[in-house]
């Protein structure tokens, strides 16, 4: 790495605060001294030299996820571009929001076929193939629910990977088993799916953005 180069280095997944101290700590004088802000759910760090960036990524591993500042939808799409892997998603809390952000990618044409925003239960069951006794027994926002939207886009799509997302954005609708911010994350590939799921905090349009770039980061991952 260029130690004279300014670099942008984007990272989801640790707070602001425990990066900010880790960056004060590091001792850098006069303009070499990183700068660190909140664009959430991510941290932004500008810092001069490879040094530093070395510094975060043996900090933080794979939570760095960019270098140059650019966006995760960017990453996503350069992986599989460069794989030759074809991507689609099944949503529901979000909305089309993770769609949208894949096709805002230059040339996203080439690994995103396309995915299907199946909100009610009713169209999970008929356009995604989720069986209607596991939405009555685990509920919509559930693992069996989003390993079922991911295998079943990405049989109707024919893709690679699928990704799915099905939560609780708010600011209604949640239970003490499952609150408000209560996101499942369903991910189908060849060697079968897999589910995960996750708590966020925020109003509707955060918890829903924390969801779209959470899936996109199961992907990269």
């Amino acid at each position: 790495m260029d130690d004279s180069k300014v670099m942008i280095v984007r990272l989801f997944g640790p707070p602001l605060s425990e990066v900010s101290v880790f960056v004060r700590g590091l001792g850098r004088t006069g303009e070499d001294v990183p700068v660190c802000w909140d664009e959430y759910p991510e941290v932004v760090v500008k810092c001069v030299g490879g040094g530093i960036v070395r510094d975060l990524c043996s900090k933080f591993g794979d939570a760095v996820y960019s270098l140059d500042g650019r966006s995760m939808e960017s990453v996503v799409g350069a992986h599989l571009a460069a794989g030759g892997f074809s991507m689609s998603t099944a949503e529901s809390c979000t909305g089309g929001l993770l769609g949208q952000m894949l096709t805002s990618v230059p040339g996203s044409s080439g690994f995103y076929a396309g995915g299907v925003i199946a909100y009610s239960n009713q169209l999970k069951s008929a356009l995604l193939d989720v069986p209607v006794e596991v939405l009555d027994t685990h509920g919509a926002v559930s693992g069996p629910v989003v390993m079922a939207m991911a295998s079943g886009v990405r049989k109707l799509t024919r893709t690679d990977v699928a990704v799915s997302v099905s939560g609780i954005a708010g600011p209604s609708g949640g239970t003490i088993e499952k609150p408000v911010g209560t996101v499942w994350f369903g991910l189908a590939s060849s060697d079968g799916a897999q589910a995960m799921e996750a708590r966020f905090t925020g109003n509707r349009i955060e918890i829903r953005r924390c969801a779209a770039i959470s899936a996109l980061d199961l992907v990269r991952r």
